[in-house]
């Protein structure tokens, strides 16, 4: 339940995010990036990160989209097979997995976030290979997809967020923060994320691919679907003239 006595579903996160422990010159922002995405998918952080900044009260409110495309073989484009490191196909993992190839190949280790058993790349080998061969392969890949066969899958799952913020409390309830993080008012106040996640109801959209159609078979379509219900409904008030009959 929220402040206002609203049910909510979701969870809450605080986290202390000090700001001098940060490598110099490893960014110019202080504070988490978050991603929402299925399990079976890796994250896309790097692009498709909300900034969450310290010293504030964050709501992400979530709303949920499926997608059932159709397949290759009835009419679609949408691809479902196994996958290297990953149990159910996602157009994430696919492209994860292309672009953990082609750096394994040029530098011959895998970044720190990718599956598999492959020695990951040390901060030279991102400085002197990953880093200039990212720059003009690996933005390829993202663009011209299709060509190294990742393709939408079948059934896949968006998550729409809504974000607000809100300042952190100047009284008894900043106090209380900062002795459950042991540490004091004003570094809660400069380095503590305070981060609400909930999803904004129980239900979800459908969004299914039909095949496509002409126009006259959109308007057949939307004729005979007239024709049934006409029907319906004189079979409806004979029925009901027949019990008016009965009971009279």
């Amino acid at each position: 339940m929220d402040c206002a006595g609203h049910w909510v579903y979701g969870l809450t996160r605080m986290e202390p995010d000090i700001a001098d422990f940060y490598i110099p010159g490893s960014t110019q922002d202080q504070g988490i990036r978050i991603n929402f995405h299925l399990p079976h998918s890796p994250t896309t952080v790097d692009t498709d990160g909300y900034a969450v900044p310290p010293g504030v009260h964050t709501y992400a409110y979530l709303d949920v989209t499926k997608y059932i495309s159709l397949r290759s073989d009835n009419w679609g484009d949408c691809v479902n097979f196994p996958l290297p490191h990953y149990n159910v196909y996602s157009y994430e993992a696919c492209v994860n997995n292309i672009i953990a190839s082609e750096i394994w190949d040029q530098c011959h280790c895998r970044l720190i976030f990718q599956l598999g058993d492959t020695p990951t790349c040390k901060p030279k080998d991102m400085i002197t290979c990953v880093q200039p061969f990212a720059s003009d392969q690996l933005t390829d890949i993202s663009v011209q997809r299709e060509s190294y066969g990742c393709w939408n899958p079948c059934e896949d799952w968006k998550f729409q967020v809504t974000m607000s913020y809100s300042s952190l409390p100047k009284s008894r309830a900043l106090k209380f923060i900062a002795e459950t993080l042991n540490i004091t008012g004003e570094n809660a106040r400069e380095n503590l994320i305070l981060l609400d996640m909930s999803f904004k109801s129980l239900d979800f959209f459908t969004m299914q691919q039909q095949k496509a159609t002409t126009i006259t078979e959109t308007l057949r379509r939307s004729l005979y679907r007239s024709r049934r219900c006409e029907r319906f409904l004189a079979t409806d008030l004979q029925l009901h003239m027949i019990q008016q009959k009965t009971k009279s």
